[in-house]
């Protein structure tokens, strides 16, 4: 099912580049190097640097799963598919 949606939600265009986590080829490390470089290149040209940074490790936890369910439906994933994901 991962990549089937995955498939699916690259050819609709609709991963940011920015994401790392289950993505083909990208990892926590590729996730740090991008972090870095945006620091290097903000500080190459005498940018302002903010770091924020939060611990979401349980956050799938909090995801409100109707609202999930609702935004698969959204972006094309219905019907059996959608019911898999709600089961």
């Amino acid at each position: 099912m991962h990549r089937q949606l995955v498939s699916f939600l690259e050819k609709q265009n609709l991963i940011a580049e920015e994401q790392h986590g289950f993505m083909k080829g990208k990892s926590i490390d590729s996730a740090i190097f991008n972090f870095m470089e945006k620091i290097r290149e903000s500080l190459d040209n005498k940018e302002n640097c903010v770091g924020f940074f939060l611990d979401l490790t349980k956050a799938f936890d909090l995801v409100p799963h109707e609202e999930l369910l609702r935004k698969l439906n959204y972006y094309g994933v219905r019907g059996l598919a959608n019911n898999w994901f709600r089961s």
